[in-house]
């Protein structure tokens, strides 16, 4: 399984068996969680990959790609609004 292929889910750190000694709460509902989880897909060799599924599919719970829901949110509207702006007024 590689990423070239496509196959990035199973080769992420919050995969058990990728980790097996434990993985934090990657839907976690305070500050301090949300750190925890980022500093853990930090160093995730798939973490691209990972962001740009759960950007691509709106993706809305948990720490994905190293990125919480409201930061992906941003992203995300970021992204429309650039598009907006780049379509020719009528």
């Amino acid at each position: 399984m590689t990423v070239e292929q496509g196959n990035w889910e199973g080769l992420g750190r919050c995969n058990p068996k990728v980790t097996p000694k434990g993985v934090p709460d990657m839907f976690p509902d305070t500050a301090e969680g949300r750190v925890i989880a980022k500093k853990f897909c930090a160093p995730c060799t798939v973490k691209r990959p990972c962001l740009d599924d759960a950007l691509t599919e709106e993706i809305q719970l948990g720490v994905r790609g190293g990125k919480t829901e409201g930061e992906r949110s941003r992203i995300i509207a970021n992204r429309r609004r650039e598009q907006d702006l780049s379509k020719p007024s009528i």
